[in-house]
C-alpha cells in the first residue's frame, strides 16, 4: 500500500487509521507507506548509510492540560484528611516513526533482501520525530496525615488511577519498537495503558515513640524506655507488558523491537495460584501465537498486567541520651520484614519455550541490619 502526495488521484488508496480494539488490532501487512518528504532519489549505494534521524522543522509545540479538585478536613489539632481528583491531557507530544521499513512482498520477502525492499535502499532506517503523541491521566488520591502527638505520627496515601498514552518513552522516535508506534499508517493502534500505569498504589509510614517510663525504676527505664518503632509499607499494582514476536515477524527491517504476538481469542488471564503462575505461566500462553509473516501481529500494546508489588520495612531504635544534644542511637532494621517474594518480569517472547514464565524477583529476601549511630 503506497501513499501518494496530497491531492493526487491515489489518496483514496491509503489505509485509514482504525480505532484500537480492546486487546488487539487487524494484522495489517507492511507495504512501504512513507511521507512524500522522504522520497529521495533511489540511487543504489554499494553500502547503505546508517540510521538517520529527521526532526520536522514545523513541529507543533506539546500542550498539556491539568485540572484537579481537592477537599481537606481537619479532625482535632493533629489529624488531616485529604481527598482529591487529578486529571491531565497531553496532545502533540513528541513521538515518531521509522518511515524506511521494507515493503513486504508475499512469497518474495526474506531477511536477506530487506535492504532492497526498503522505500529508499540508500538508508537502513529513517526516523522522523513528530508531534503525534497523546496521553490521558485520571486519578483519585486520598491522604491521611497525623501530626506528632502522644508519641505517634503517620502519613498514609492511596491512589486509584489510570494512565493511557500512545508512547511512554521520551526518545521522540521509537521506530517499529513494540514500546512505540509500529505502523505509521495507524498510530492509533499504539494507544494503550502506559508502561508505568499502576491502578492501585498504597503507602503508609508511621512513627511511634514508646512511653519513656519517666516514673518507674531507673533500671527498668534504662532498658525499656526511649524506644522508637517506625516502618514503611508499600503496595502497588503491577505494571503493563506487551507480548512480542522476536522472530521474522513483519520482515521489514525494524532496528528496534519486533512484531507483537497474534491473539488467538483465548482469555489472557488465568486464576491459578501465585506460585503456579510464576513457574508454569503468569498468563495464559495459549492466548497468543506468533505473528503472521509480514505483519506486526494483532496483540494490542500493554495488555498484560504484571505481578503486584508489596514490601514492608521496619525500624526499632533506642536512644541513649548523654547530654541535651548528644546521644547514641541503637538501630535494628528489617528490610522486607515479611520476606515477601515480588516476582519479576515474565518472558514475553511468544517464540520462546519459556514464554509467560518468570525467573527473577524485584526485591531481596528479608535482610536484618544492626547499627549504632552517634548524634551530636
Amino acid at each position: 500500500m503506497q501513499q501518494s502526495a496530497p491531492g493526487s488521484s491515489h489518496d483514496h488508496d491509503r489505509q485509514p487509521a482504525q480505532p484500537r480494539q480492546s486487546l488487539g488490532r487487524p494484522a495489517l501487512q507492511w507495504n512501504g507507506w512513507h511521507p512524500p518528504s522522504l522520497r529521495l532519489p533511489a540511487v543504489p549505494r554499494s553500502k547503505p548509510l546508517s540510521d538517520r534521524l529527521k526532526i520536522l522543522t514545523r513541529i507543533r509545540a506539546a500542550v498539556t492540560y491539568q485540572w484537579s479538585l481537592t477537599i481537606e478536613r481537619s479532625f482535632g489539632n493533629d489529624l488531616l484528611i485529604r481527598a482529591g481528583y487529578v486529571g491531565a491531557r497531553g496532545t502533540h507530544l513528541q513521538g515518531g516513526n521509522n518511515y524506511n521499513l521494507a515493503t513486504f512482498i508475499p512469497g518474495a520477502s526474506t531477511t536477506a533482501n530487506i535492504q532492497q525492499r526498503r522505500p529508499d535502499p540508500n538508508f537502513t532506517s529513517f526516523y522522523v520525530s513528530d508531534a503525534n503523541g497523546d496521553s490521558w491521566y485520571q486519578a483519585f488520591q486520598f491522604t491521611a496525615e497525623k501530626r506528632y502527638s502522644n508519641g505517634l505520627s503517620f502519613i498514609a496515601n492511596y491512589t486509584f488511577s489510570k494512565s493511557i498514552d500512545t508512547d511512554s518513552s521520551d526518545l521522540g522516535w521509537t521506530g517499529a519498537s513494540f514500546a512505540g508506534t509500529q505502523d505509521p499508517r495507524a498510530p492509533a493502534y499504539n494507544k494503550g495503558l502506559s508502561d508505568f500505569d499502576r491502578t492501585h498504589v498504597v503507602s503508609v509510614a508511621p512513627i511511634y515513640d514508646l512511653p519513656k517510663l519517666a516514673g518507674v525504676n531507673p533500671v527498668a527505664r534504662a532498658v525499656l524506655g526511649n524506644w522508637t518503632l517506625s516502618g514503611i509499607l508499600s503496595l502497588r499494582s503491577g505494571h503493563m507488558y506487551t507480548p512480542v514476536d522476536l522472530g521474522p515477524g513483519c520482515l521489514c527491517g525494524a532496528t528496534f523491537g519486533a512484531s507483537r504476538a497474534t491473539l488467538t481469542g483465548v482469555p489472557v488471564n488465568i486464576t491459578s495460584g501465585r506460585s503456579e503462575r510464576a513457574h508454569m505461566g503468569y498468563f495464559n500462553q495459549s492466548a497468543f501465537a506468533p505473528a503472521v509473516l509480514g505483519t506486526f501481529g494483532t496483540a494490542g500494546r500493554n495488555i498484560i498486567r504484571g505481578p503486584a508489588f508489596g514490601n514492608l520495612d521496619l525500624l526499632l531504635a533506642k536512644q541513649f541520651p548523654i547530654r541535651e544534644k548528644i546521644r547514641f542511637q541503637f538501630r535494628f532494621e528489617v528490610f522486607n520484614a515479611t520476606n515477601h517474594v515480588n516476582l519479576g518480569d515474565p518472558d514475553l517472547n511468544v517464540l520462546s519455550p519459556t514464554f509467560g514464565r518468570i525467573f527473577s524477583t524485584y526485591t531481596d529476601p528479608r535482610i536484618l541490619q544492626f547499627g549504632l549511630k552517634f548524634v551530636f
